[in-house]
């Protein structure tokens, strides 16, 4: 899959700065894609062949996005910036947030 597929999830991350707390709901609109059944449980998020194989997680690690916590009990999930992959996204010589040329949310 393209990460262009998942365009409205980069723009929405695009505009949050740390971390933030979806609903699942939230999730499937941003993605265009349904969780699968197996998200209600806590081991899936940090299963390779769980979230790291739904689609969508791959646009979320190539912009420097990781989930930080899972709560499937309340259909919530946290992600955060990795702040390891976010620097080494940015272009050489431009400093954050600059190098988008726009200024984060705070």
């Amino acid at each position: 899959m393209d990460d262009q597929e998942f365009g409205k999830l980069r723009a929405y991350l695009d505009g949050v700065s740390g971390s933030c707390t979806l609903p699942f709901d939230r999730l499937r609109e941003l993605t265009g894609q349904p969780l699968p059944e197996e998200a209600t449980s806590e081991a899936w998020w940090t299963d390779p062949a769980g979230w790291d194989a739904w689609p969508p997680s791959r646009t979320l690690r190539t912009a420097g996005w990781r989930v930080e916590s899972a709560h499937p009990a309340a259909l919530l999930v946290r992600l955060a910036r990795d702040r390891r992959k976010a620097a080494d996204a940015r272009p050489a010589g431009r400093t954050w947030p600059g190098w988008l040329g726009r200024s984060r949310k705070p």
